[in-house]
């Protein structure tokens, strides 16, 4: 299992970090405020790097995918 907090980003790290994360179209109404949906996709995705990486495997960027959110649980789902 790999679990991960942050805080909310500021606007300047989520703008920065948007362009490294994000890779898929993202439906405007799947967006809540871009500060939390950006700290929300990067924290998914750093779980998902412990997660594997305490197995052995080195997972980047590249290799996650975002296929869904639920905004009103704060889920994010990754393929």
């Amino acid at each position: 299992m790999g679990v991960d907090i942050e805080k909310i980003m500021s606007t300047q790290k989520t703008i920065d970090l948007s362009q490294t994360i994000l890779k898929c179209f993202t439906p405007s109404d799947m967006i809540m405020d871009i500060t939390h949906y950006i700290t929300l996709v990067f924290s998914a995705q750093e779980s998902l790097y412990k997660a594997f990486s305490s197995t052995g495997i080195t997972l980047s960027y590249e290799n996650i995918f975002c296929i869904g959110i639920n905004k009103e649980k704060k889920h994010v789902h990754y393929m």
